[in-house]
């Protein structure tokens, strides 16, 4: 029975040296995707704004969800927090005009960065909310900020995002 054992131990320990290998060839394989992902960031950096695939606004709290994507070609909205029932609308090309004419005045590489103003939602006074930019295969995203009260630098933005939400919503 010892040997049976024995025999099943060295047998794990085989197949854990085993996954460990596949580990290190996914981590290998996600090394040099985060290098390609660079070369793309810099193509941004140089003033490729038309890369951008999507805007992403999002609020949350306790009782409410809020969900807007602003593609060139779709808008998508939703209040369900599992994003099961989306209601998607046609993108007007003047909006997406106009976001792309925001767009040029932010860093996107700085969006992690920024500081909220207030500090309401830390106490559910505001809801949490978000802004993402979809560039090809990287995400930019903002740290949580107070719903109403975005940081100044991507302050138009938001409120052009809100804009367009409700034209769409009045539809």
């Amino acid at each position: 029975m010892k040997f049976l054992l024995s025999l099943f131990a060295i047998a794990l320990l085989t197949l854990s040296c085993d996954s460990s290998k596949q580990s290190i060839t996914d981590t290998d394989k996600a090394t040099t995707n985060s290098k390609n992902n660079a070369s793309i960031v810099q193509t941004r950096s140089t003033g490729d704004y038309y890369n951008t695939k999507s805007v992403t606004y999002t609020t949350s709290s306790r009782t409410s969800f809020e969900y807007i994507d602003i593609s060139e070609s779709k808008i998508a909205y939703s209040t369900d927090r599992n994003l099961i029932e989306i209601d998607t609308f046609n993108s007007k090309k003047g909006d997406w005009q106009d976001i792309k004419r925001l767009l040029r005045e932010i860093d996107t590489q700085t969006i992690s960065n920024l500081k909220a103003p207030t500090d309401k939602r830390l106490y559910d006074g505001a809801a949490h909310a978000t802004l993402s930019l979809r560039e090809g295969d990287i995400l930019f995203e903002t740290p949580t900020f107070d719903e109403g009260e975005p940081p100044t630098k991507i302050k138009e933005l938001v409120n052009k995002v809100l804009s367009i939400k409700e034209s769409v919503l009045k539809q």
